[in-house]
């Protein structure tokens, strides 16, 4: 049952199951990426519904962006049009739409990092950036021999901090480490051969 999940929970369930209890990767290829768009939306607005952005940060890039190419346009439109009258006061008015371009491109560029996070969204990501050290770290706190039954627990973790080649190699190196429990490869049949 999908009830008293979130929106993205919800997409993700319905786009990835379709109704069946397992699938694999392959099902997925050049269909589930379509999904990606909506499901960042919903994401999003749930992020500002949990009071951790007060507004989507898609939607503040996007104004920078505007507004950054909207000034290098206008910038760069007065100077292809302006070029003749520039030359014929002083070369040194191309200066101005130039310096206008430049302002233009920086705004856009560093729009891309203008959502701002509020309080608890701060505290938040930074619990998340302490519990990936603590990953990346994870032998100054534990020896891995004891941390391999949080194997199963944190791989989905390290998966989302793009850690997971290093994770495992780590846990390579370890005589038993167990299998996760929601993971089956097919030539074993799973719960549902």
């Amino acid at each position: 049952s999908l009830d008293g999940l979130r929106a993205f929970e919800r997409t993700i369930m319905q786009k990835i199951f379709r109704g069946k209890l397992e699938r694999d990767l392959d099902s997925l290829k050049n269909s589930f990426y379509k999904t990606m768009p909506g499901l960042q939306n919903d994401l999003y607005e749930e992020m500002v519904a949990e009071d951790l952005f007060e507004r989507k940060p898609n939607t503040i890039r996007n104004v920078y962006s505007v507004i950054g190419f909207g000034i290098g346009g206008v910038a760069a439109f007065v100077m292809f049009f302006g070029l003749s009258l520039a030359l014929d006061v002083t070369s040194a008015l191309l200066c101005v739409p130039v310096a206008f371009v430049f302002v233009g491109i920086v705004v856009a560029a560093f729009g891309q990092v203008m959502p701002v996070k509020t309080q608890p969204g701060s505290i938040e990501a930074a619990k998340w950036q302490a519990f990936r050290q603590y990953l990346e770290n994870l032998v100054k706190y534990v020896d891995v021999e004891e941390a391999a039954d949080q194997f199963d627990r944190y791989l989905p973790y390290a998966v989302c901090f793009g850690m997971e080649k290093s994770w495992i190699r780590r846990f390579s190196k370890v005589d038993h480490v167990p299998m996760p429990t929601w993971y089956f490869p097919t030539y074993w049949g799973g719960y549902y051969s």
